[in-house]
């Protein structure tokens, strides 16, 4: 999938971003290195290189399969297979016209160069092997609005 911008794309997936950890990361390199569960993921970052600093974060992962197949196993399972590459079967909790949103014990957003097969629908389980690179998308924290009104105190006059 080729998204329309990087914040709509943010915009349509913000609510299946997962909790990782951001670890330190080498000045000007686009690869953002996270622990997601038991594993080290290497995304390439997408938004803005500074804004995902180390420490616990919402992040879009994005990978795109090179073959996706309904199975039979109903065991979550992420695993890294090279840099910025990896196999995964989970629960396909939404299908949309160019995303699957499948839960592998976290949420990815998955996308193909083709169609996805019709016989794969929300509810079923797959199995799929992504391309490098997977990408990933820093979702910042949703900010308060300054003009929020502040509730008097019982003692105020």
């Amino acid at each position: 999938m080729i998204e329309e911008s990087i914040e709509s794309f943010i915009t349509q997936f913000r609510a299946y971003a997962a909790p990782v950890e951001v670890l330190a990361r080498t000045e000007g390199s686009p690869m953002l290195e996270c622990v997601v569960g038991q594993h080290v993921l290497h995304l390439l970052e997408r938004t803005n290189p500074y804004g995902a600093q180390p420490g616990q974060r919402q992040i879009i992962i994005n990978p795109t399969a090179v073959t996706i197949e309904p199975c039979q196993t109903s065991e979550k399972q992420l695993n890294p297979t090279a840099l910025s590459e990896l196999s995964a079967v989970g629960l396909v909790l939404e299908r949309q016209e160019e995303a699957l949103i499948v839960d592998a014990g976290v949420s990815l957003v998955v996308n193909m160069f083709e169609a996805f097969p019709e016989e794969i629908i929300a509810g079923d389980w797959v199995r799929f092997q992504s391309l490098a690179p997977i990408h990933g998308f820093y979702v910042p924290p949703t900010k308060k609005s300054v003009y929020q009104r502040r509730e008097a105190d019982a003692d105020s006059i």
